[in-house]
């Protein structure tokens, strides 16, 4: 194990990274999160959740919202990527 990993451990990543998904009101039951050496990884459908801000119907406000999504988690201690594989707008860039 090297030092990166045993200061950020990936179980910690992993409730970091649900912690900035229900703050941003994301129904975590339809996704699969896991992390392994930093990489993150989201598989699923991204829904909002009943009484949160409404989920973009339109391309251009989805693309916004993955797009801080992703910066967002990022932004985690320890984070080195983060990989969307969504059914409904799957994405795996490095932005």
């Amino acid at each position: 194990m090297n030092r990166k990993e045993a200061e950020f451990p990936d179980f910690e990543i992993n409730a970091r990274v649900r912690q900035v998904l229900a703050r941003r009101w994301v129904v975590q039951q339809e996704l699969e999160i896991g992390t392994t050496d930093g990489v993150v990884v989201l598989k699923g459908r991204l829904a909002r959740e009943p009484g949160g801000p409404a989920a973009a119907d339109c391309p251009e406000a989805r693309e916004t919202f993955l797009r801080r999504l992703r910066s967002e988690l990022k932004g985690i201690s320890g984070v080195v990527d983060v990989v969307m594989e969504l059914h409904d707008a799957e994405r795996t860039d490095a932005a």
